[in-house]
């Protein structure tokens, strides 16, 4: 067994390497194990992806058709608003010619406006009812991929990962729990001294691991540290009152008074 003196090293040059076949053997393996369809699942994939691709151009229209909708509306607007504008300047003599034709010419906008917001409805109700056919092909075929994965699937849910390392590095075994025989050892032995951990009530443990290197045990941990600041709140208001007093000749009068409060705290 090959010893080991840089780990870091040592992995980056040749352990890596060993470890990325070792694992795309075993995955290949796992692969021919469920004996599923790759053929059919790359089929089913790829009508995914067009789907989706069909679904991304639906959409553009549908865009499209919106934009399109509001211009039309715009336009039906100011072809009102021209007509009434016009029908008012009509109460003059002047320019009467030219107040009819503006509302001729708004009529006919009216028309056209109305017209093509009729039909751009329907295209958005065509290409909404090709959204929901588009959507629920989706999901028919996303279920599909998922059933034909679902053998390879099942058997990856048993994390290999450690399993995996042991056959590149078989000098590292790791512990499939962290047992309190481990626990006595590694404190009596080494001097390990987890309470100190176990007291911080700012952090939190996300994962645990440990085994052993040619009988040296080793405890992984990676922990959450949670640390709270503090903010410095400040504020300004303003207040305003009045008062009454009298001038050099005993007039009453009010004045007017104002002044701003300035505040802060500091918060966690």
């Amino acid at each position: 067994m090959q010893e080991i003196y840089s780990p870091i090293d040592s992995y980056q040059s040749k352990y890596k390497q060993e470890h990325n076949e070792n694992t795309t053997i075993f995955f290949k393996e796992m692969v021919d194990k469920t004996q599923i369809d790759i053929e059919a699942n790359r089929a089913t994939n790829k009508k995914i992806a067009d789907n989706n691709g069909q679904s991304a151009d639906n959409n553009k229209l549908i865009k499209k058709q919106k934009i399109l909708k509001g211009f039309e509306i715009i336009l039906l607007i100011v072809s009102i608003l021209a007509i009434a504008y016009s029908a008012i300047q009509m109460s003059t003599p002047y320019n009467m010619g030219l107040n009819i034709g503006i509302i001729i010419i708004a009529i006919a906008f009216i028309v056209l406006s109305v017209f093509l917001l009729k039909k751009t409805k329907n295209k958005i109700y065509d290409l909404r009812n090709i959204k929901d056919k588009l959507a629920e092909i989706s999901k028919q075929l996303h279920a599909e991929a998922e059933e034909q994965m679902r053998p390879l699937n099942s058997m990856l849910l048993k994390n290999y990962s450690t399993e995996l390392f042991t056959n590149t590095i078989p000098l590292v075994q790791f512990d499939t729990t962290f047992d309190s025989k481990r626990l006595d050892y590694m404190e009596g032995k080494f001097g390990f001294e987890p309470k100190q951990h176990e007291k911080n009530m700012e952090q939190s443990t996300l994962f645990v691991q440990s085994g052993e290197i040619k009988g040296n045990p080793f405890f992984i941990r990676e922990n959450l540290q949670h640390t709270m600041g503090t903010k410095r709140y400040d504020g300004s208001l303003t207040i305003r009152w009045s008062t009454t007093e009298k001038d050099s000749q005993g007039n009453r009068r009010t004045v007017q008074h104002s002044e701003t409060l300035y505040a802060d705290v500091v918060k966690p």
